[in-house]
């Protein structure tokens, strides 16, 4: 398996686009009080922060009902569910980790793409395979 990611113990093989953990977030409590110049402010630790990246799914047996059930069910059932989240790409040995992350769900499609649709030229492998693309969200609590 060239490219993919695992949550929870289920490993998805794709090509991955677009990994961007964003920054975390800043929590900021400001105040302007009447009659005095100025602001308060009261800042804490970061907060959690976004993790998103775009994936696109292989069905590898020329079966729209097999991508369906071996991708897009399982990813569906995983909404707001709690685990470990680990990118990886073994042709340039990129992996990045995140631990206690929670998914928020995948966003199919992507520009208006007809998705999920034939590799009629075999691009991506096999004649007739089935492809579809997401992008998926993911929140990062340990920020």
């Amino acid at each position: 398996m060239a490219s993919g990611f695992r949550f929870n113990g289920a490993t998805y093989a794709g090509i991955i686009r677009d990994l961007t953990p964003a920054a975390p977030a800043s929590i900021v409590l400001r105040r302007r009080y009447w009659g005095l110049k100025g602001e308060t402010e009261i800042r804490s630790l970061p907060g959690g922060r976004l993790i998103s990246f775009h994936c696109l799914f292989i069905g590898g047996d020329a079966s729209y009902a097999a991508l369906v059930e071996s991708t897009i069910r399982p990813l569906e059932e995983a909404v707001a569910t709690h685990g470990d989240l680990e990118v990886f790409n073994d042709v340039n040995n990129f992996t990045r980790f995140f631990p206690g992350v929670t998914f928020d769900g995948c966003d199919w499609g992507r520009g208006g793409e007809d998705l999920p649709r034939p590799d009629v030229a075999g691009t991506l492998g096999a004649v007739g395979n089935w492809i579809i693309g997401g992008t998926l969200r993911f929140f990062d609590l340990n920020r």
